[in-house]
């Protein structure tokens, strides 16, 4: 066998030989422990350190809050109340969680990566259709003192079905874990109408702007004068169990809003100009500096006067109004994301193309120089002859 036959021989040899070590390298690279490694398990290590009070539940738009009417028309109520379930402003502030690997390795966990949901809110609508069961019939001339024990039964239930424990659960990618908040009747404070009045003490002359009957018309749409306020609408300041709430007076001139009678299916449209009765609730904040934050406005305001009706006897003509406006509003058209990555090219942590190990580069290497030196001898060879 010539020496050209040989070196070819060697050449082959040594290039098969590498390209085994490159796919054996390659595939032992791939499989590196922190690869390897799947989150298995969420712990909560210290739960939120939030206290949640009345300023921290979203309440439903809808309120009888100021309304005293009859049975029939709590229960119409409650179907209507059956859209919403208990949500509070859930606040991860404090928590501690780690993820568990599978190979028994832990990691803390950002709580900004975290979303949290209540896993058993209770619906606006059972509670209050279970209490109105449970306190009976009321009609709007049932007597002073067996509508207040009605309204004290009533208030009672819903006390006893919201007052407990709820869980919330926290996820981290396709993680969970819990922990528990705890409320009290201040998440149904739209649920509860006005006390029955003594008839003997006169007290509701007092106000003007109390209940003059069953409820008679629907709010159908309001539309705010104005839906963003900031630091420069505050006026005033107040502190309330060691902290600070901060306040502010709705704008009702420009409020366009629709009612309907609910007897005859008319509806009324007005534009408010600040002129008519009505009696405004200041709004307030907990913070000057949180964005996007949600402020239930109130007012109850005398119908007849704003949309320059008759209100027949026996109804209510001073209709309680609510809307969201919002505080430090923030623009949310930004959609990027965190998570947003480039998938055509599949890289390692630093950025680099997977190219093998270094001992299979080495071996490549050195597989091409001992070939290319192989050809030049060949080469030579073929000259000299």
């Amino acid at each position: 066998m010539n020496m050209k036959k040989l070196l070819s021989l060697a050449i082959a040899a040594l290039l098969t030989f590498s390209c085994a070590l490159t796919a054996f390298a390659a595939a032992d690279d791939s499989a590196t422990p922190d690869e390897a490694k799947t989150p298995v398990e969420l712990k909560m290590i210290e739960p939120p350190t939030k206290t949640y009070f009345w300023k921290d539940v979203i309440l439903p738009p809808e309120s009888i809050d100021g309304v005293y009417a009859d049975s029939e028309h709590y229960y119409a109520f409650a179907d209507k109340m059956d859209a919403y379930n208990f949500n509070p402003m859930l606040d991860l502030s404090g928590a501690k969680l780690e993820v568990v690997y599978n190979d028994g390795s832990t990691e803390d966990v950002d709580i900004a990566d975290c979303t949290a949901k209540i896993a058993d809110p209770f619906n606006y609508g059972e509670v209050m259709r279970t209490a109105l069961d449970s306190a009976g019939t009321l009609t709007l001339d049932t007597p002073y003192e067996n509508a207040l024990k009605w309204y004290f039964n009533y208030c009672y239930s819903l006390e006893q079905q919201i007052d407990r424990e709820y869980t919330v659960n926290v996820s981290y990618k396709n993680l969970t874990a819990s922990y528990y908040i705890t409320t009290s009747d201040y998440a149904v404070d739209n649920l509860i109408m006005d006390e029955p009045e003594d008839p003997d003490d006169g007290s509701g002359d007092d106000d003007p702007f109390a209940p003059t009957g069953a409820e008679l018309y629907e709010v159908v749409s309001i539309t705010p004068a104005k839906l963003y306020y900031t630091k420069a609408d505050i006026y005033t300041s107040a502190l309330y169990d060691g902290k600070a709430y901060y306040f502010f007076e709705p704008e009702m001139k420009g409020t366009k809003i629709t009612i309907k009678n609910t007897r005859t299916g008319k509806l009324y449209t007005t534009v408010l100009d600040g002129t008519e009765d009505m009696n405004v609730y200041s709004a307030e904040v907990a913070s000057l500096d949180e964005p996007n934050q949600v402020v239930r406005v109130n007012f109850v305001a005398d119908v007849d006067d704003c949309f320059g009706i008759t209100t027949p006897k026996g109804y209510n003509k001073n209709v309680e109004f609510t809307f969201n406006v919002y505080f430090n509003h923030q623009s949310t058209n930004d959609t990027a994301t965190k998570d947003n990555v480039t998938k055509n090219t599949v890289t390692n942590d630093n950025g680099s193309v997977p190219t093998g190990g270094p001992i299979t580069t080495m071996l490549f290497a050195l597989a091409v120089v001992i070939a290319s030196g192989a050809l030049f001898l060949s080469y030579r060879k073929k000259f000299e002859k």
